[in-house]
């Protein structure tokens, strides 16, 4: 796997598939959208530091639901904006790419589903805003 979580003193494979070919099809776009400026994001990255393009996120809206159906862990519920910045800071990473890690919102009937990913994408914009540059969705 390519894909890791990473929080203070934990470090893992995360399970949530991507193997080889799908990360060097998302770095390949990635630097399509670093050529094209995507929202400004990607190409000011590129000249301050490195752009993780799989790094995961947790909104409020996903974490309750998880902890609803008893299917939180700690590297999810330990998540925060906060650690990550921390985090990326410390591996020379200027600018994020977020997405959930599973099990994303599947194992919801389809209104609660797309409540919650709803909030969860809405919760998202409203952080890469909050940090201009340092997170996409």
């Amino acid at each position: 796997m390519i894909c890791t979580i990473e929080h203070p003193g934990v470090a893992r494979s995360c399970n949530c598939g991507v193997g080889r070919r799908s990360f060097l099809r998302g770095a390949v776009a990635g630097g399509v959208l670093a050529a094209t400026g995507f929202h400004g994001t990607a190409r000011a990255a590129t000249s301050t530091g490195w752009v993780d393009v799989h790094n995961h996120l947790v909104p409020p809206a996903w974490l309750a639901t998880l902890d609803a159906a008893k299917l939180a862990t700690p590297p999810v519920t330990n998540w925060t904006p906060r650690h990550s910045l921390d985090d990326m800071d410390r591996g020379g990473v200027a600018t994020a790419i977020l997405s959930p890690t599973t099990p994303q919102v599947s194992f919801l009937d389809a209104p609660t589903a797309a409540k919650v990913a709803r909030e969860s994408n809405d919760w998202a914009r409203k952080l890469a805003d909050d940090h201009p540059g340092r997170f996409g969705v």
